[in-house]
């Protein structure tokens, strides 16, 4: 038997919670998976349970921290797994496996004969896969909040560069990040007025931003924009600090990570819109 060396492994068999957040991150990151393979091996009432996952870049396996037959993280894990394939609209197809193959996935050492049995092995779908779901469905939130429950994340991938060296360390504190960033953002605003001929001192965000962009004479503004595209611009600006900036300065107590996650990508929305803000020719005319 030939061992598979383009397989990748994923989880750990003695944690529920490892295998369901290897789940999480391919469905939050490319690949794509195109199917899914429950890989069950049962003994009386219960069960041991891995997942092969098809994906653009080739076959994922993950181990086997999933469990049914009574109560507990395993079985609650292996709902939750299923019950976000579901919502991402992936199919999910049980087979019944050897121990010993069981065994070879945990050690990472799937041979070509097990995967050449699992492909030609023809799944069960629909009810008995749900049965893994159903004692847990109503502790799920519905539809696309189901997500609400796992660990909030930040997307690098969207992130304005100004901000990753406070994004790397985000979850420390928070709150004092949020704060930097904010007045980060000020200060960039303040030295493009300045070098504009415009004394920014003691101008509070309510004023800094409308002089900067929405003034008939601002020195800022975007390409291309009518009036009321700038005005809803200049709008989100000064929204977001009133919503956001000004509450937080008076806030104090525990910091909730999605609240603050939340507030982190509005301010990164307004580093992306000042990044794209051009000087405004002094003969072009009003936007």
């Amino acid at each position: 038997m030939q061992m598979l060396t383009s397989i990748e492994y994923h989880g750990s068999p003695n944690t529920t919670a490892s295998c369901v957040r290897a789940v999480e991150r391919l469905l939050l990151h490319d690949p794509r998976i195109e199917d899914a393979r429950l890989l069950t091996c049962r003994k009386g009432h219960d069960a041991r349970h891995g997942l092969l996952l098809a994906t653009d870049d080739g076959p994922v396996a993950i181990r086997t921290g999933f469990t049914s037959g009574y109560p507990g993280e395993g079985p609650r894990g292996l709902g939750r797994s299923l019950h976000l394939l579901d919502l991402h609209r992936i199919m999910v197809g049980e087979i019944h496996v050897s121990i010993d193959l069981l065994d070879r996935l945990d050690r990472c050492v799937l041979t070509t004969d097990d995967l050449r049995q699992i492909e030609s092995t023809r799944p069960t779908y629909g009810p008995d896969v749900y049965d893994y779901v159903h004692p847990y469905v109503t502790s799920f939130a519905p539809e696309g909040s189901a997500w609400h429950a796992s660990q909030a994340s930040i997307p690098y991938a969207v992130l304005d560069p100004r901000l990753f060296d406070l994004a790397v360390d985000f979850w420390v504190d928070p709150d004092a990040a949020l704060m930097k960033a904010f007045r980060k953002l000020e200060t960039i605003i303040a030295e493009r007025l300045l070098a504009n001929g415009i004394d920014p001192n003691d101008m509070p965000a309510s004023k800094l931003f409308p002089v900067a962009f929405n003034r008939p004479d601002g020195p800022l503004t975007w390409r291309d924009l009518s009036s009321g595209e700038v005005v809803g611009r200049v709008n989100l600006f000064v929204g977001t600090y009133s919503a956001y900036r000004n509450a937080r300065v008076h806030r104090e107590g525990e910091v909730d990570e999605q609240q603050a996650l939340i507030e982190l990508l509005a301010v990164n929305h307004l580093f992306l819109l000042e990044g794209r803000a051009v000087e405004r020719e002094r003969t072009m005319a009003n936007p």
